[in-house]
């Protein structure tokens, strides 16, 4: 009964995330193909062709990286790692961008579907897809509205979601260590604010800050003090 029960759920499980990805695909497709006239040079604005400019010089001009000179977000982990191979086999600039916006908006399905699992009592997918529908419209709210560069900043390289994926990430980590107190959950937390304060200095606002302050309540709230503190002096260190 328990095997066909967890059958059941895993089969639920795909299918959610099976819809959702098509949903997302339809979406991201559907504003790149209604990009006004007038806004087309945001496809090809200095912020959206940072990626491709740097693997042309990197890649295919074999430029000294002691020569290159990085912004405040230099976008190596997540952004390069999921453009780069994808620019390497299409070399357009627009297929690279619709597959990329893809990649990176179900990575941000599954990061909601495992914080509602380890935060919410009582699972079901209703939580996450409520959500993820909220998603969707903000996607879409350019067909609503005039404020069209909200939805083009959540699909484009380089508009900071790299760093909001990673301080979901990292606020995933940090509540599985306060329910686990496990050794890896820190590590990977450490591993994980090293790299998104290196990538791009918007995730101290978006998730270093935010979690020392979070940690400092807890250390009024929780009997157990030394699993806050640790957390506390690992997220110093790494951000440092």
């Amino acid at each position: 009964m328990l095997n066909e029960s967890s059958k059941q759920i895993q089969k639920h499980r795909s299918l959610y995330l099976y819809f959702q990805y098509i949903h997302l695909f339809n979406c991201i497709v559907i504003i790149y193909a209604s990009i006004p006239e007038t806004r087309l040079k945001d496809v090809f604005s200095s912020d959206a062709l940072y990626l491709p400019t740097f693997y042309n010089e990197l890649i295919v001009d074999h430029a000294d990286l002691n020569g290159l000179k990085f912004n405040g977000q230099p976008n190596f982990f997540l952004d390069m790692l999921i453009y780069f191979p994808i620019y390497s086999i299409t070399h357009d600039i627009v297929l690279t961008g619709i597959i990329y916006s893809l990649i990176q908006n179900c990575i941000f399905i599954l990061l909601i579907f495992a914080f509602s699992k380890i935060i919410i009592n009582n699972f079901n997918f209703y939580y996450p897809t409520v959500i993820n529908l909220l998603f969707v419209l903000i996607l879409l709210s350019g067909f609503f509205g005039t404020y069209y560069s909200l939805r083009w900043h959540l699909i484009c390289n380089g508009y900071h979601t790299s760093a909001f994926i990673l301080s979901l990430t990292a606020f995933y980590l940090f509540v599985r260590y306060m329910n686990n107190n496990k050794l890896h959950s820190l590590i990977l937390m450490a591993v994980l604010i090293f790299l998104g304060v290196f990538n791009d200095k918007i995730f101290v606002l978006g998730a270093v800050f935010p979690l020392l302050l979070l940690s400092f309540i807890l250390l009024f709230v929780k009997i157990k003090k030394a699993p806050v503190l640790k957390l506390m002096i690992i997220i110093l260190i790494s951000a440092y």
